[in-house]
């Protein structure tokens, strides 16, 4: 039977929550990588709650960006498929099997699934009924929480988070690691496939779903697709101003807007 490795990642005192994202029993066929990042090395955390699970490791970093701490968890990794965690997610037995399962029946490299909010009738976002091959524009509508891959796949390929990008990054570029991720795979001929699968537990409620038309919000969307396409950076920075004029007035003005968009797309060619 394949093996999963689930890879969470937790910052300081979220440790504390992974007793509630593992399953009660342990199965020889899951495991949790869990990068734990540390933001001041002085705190020293206790593990010791966690020392009955043959089923988990704990590997410690420091300093801060959500996609080194991701970068943590895939370097540790061992299994044959590898799914995405948060520190404020939970698991079914059965959402691992149908992950499984779904490798074993397919040779696809990448495989999207669905979060499942605990609440009848009621979808995390809108997903469809019926298995896709998903392309460039559906690629920006996944969650990192709903990824899962073949791990020998993205190693051999080289293919890992980037630091510039994500909560947490040195740049202020706080959203967009795993649609890059993503497109690294698409670019680097990777299959990516959505099944109409649940693969997590998340509450509806999230802050990534809230937008906010800042000077910090065009600057990282502008990196953000330069990093995709050198092209879509500078269709965005050069229209965007004049496009999203009545989401971001009240806020922020044209040429603010023109510059901070501009200089997301400039940082990031000159960071390459």
């Amino acid at each position: 039977m394949l093996k999963i490795d689930v890879l969470i990642c937790c910052y300081n005192e979220s440790i504390y929550n992974v007793s509630n994202i593992i399953l009660p029993r342990q199965y020889s066929f899951i495991n949790y990588i869990v990068s734990h990042q540390i933001s001041n090395s002085l705190i020293k955390y206790n593990y010791s709650a966690f020392n009955f699970r043959n089923d988990l490791n704990i590997f410690p970093i420091y300093g801060n960006g959500l996609s080194i701490n991701r970068n943590n968890a895939l370097l540790h990794s061992k299994a044959d498929i590898c799914l995405l965690a948060d520190d404020d997610v939970s698991y079914s037995l059965d959402y691992f099997i149908n992950i499984i399962s779904a490798f074993k029946l397919n040779d696809f490299d990448v495989i999207v699934g669905k979060i499942n909010t605990g609440i009848n009738n009621f979808e995390y976002k809108k997903y469809e009924s019926e298995m896709f091959m998903l392309n460039k524009r559906s690629l920006f509508n996944v969650s990192s929480i709903e990824i899962a891959f073949k791990r020998n796949s993205i190693i051999c390929s080289n293919i890992k988070f980037d630091s510039r990008f994500g909560l947490g990054s040195k740049f202020g570029w706080n959203f967009g690691e795993e649609t890059i991720f993503l497109f690294d795979c698409y670019f680097n001929k990777k299959s990516i496939v959505y099944f109409p699968l649940f693969f997590v537990n998340h509450d509806f409620e999230s802050s990534g779903k809230n937008k906010i038309y800042s000077k910090n919000y065009f600057y990282a969307r502008s990196a953000f697709l330069t990093r995709i396409s050198t092209l879509k950076g500078i269709v965005y920075f050069s229209l965007s101003p004049f496009f999203l004029f009545f989401k971001y007035y009240k806020h922020l003005s044209f040429f603010n807007c023109l510059y901070f968009s501009f200089l997301g797309f400039f940082k990031e060619i000159k960071t390459r």
